[in-house]
């Protein structure tokens, strides 16, 4: 029997043993890949630490997510 796994921290299913991590690595490797994926970059990064919150500080969430909802807000 096959159980499903998930991450302990933002409940996603993992998946042939690929882990949030592994799927975080794949895109960063997307990037360097095809250089016109890198406009988004920051907001891969922010949003996969969003989603693991014990990676940054309480100070460093806060201040990605202020940035994060002030750009979509379109604050400069």
């Amino acid at each position: 029997m096959n159980t499903l796994q998930s991450c302990p921290e933002c409940g996603a299913a993992w998946h042939d043993g690929r882990t949030c991590q592994d799927d975080f690595h794949r895109m960063l490797f997307w990037e360097a890949e095809s250089p016109e994926y890198g406009v988004v970059h920051h907001f891969l990064v922010l949003c996969y630490h969003m989603q693991h919150p014990s990676l940054y500080s309480p100070e460093t969430l806060d201040m990605g997510k202020r940035m994060l909802a002030d750009f979509l807000a379109g604050t400069p």
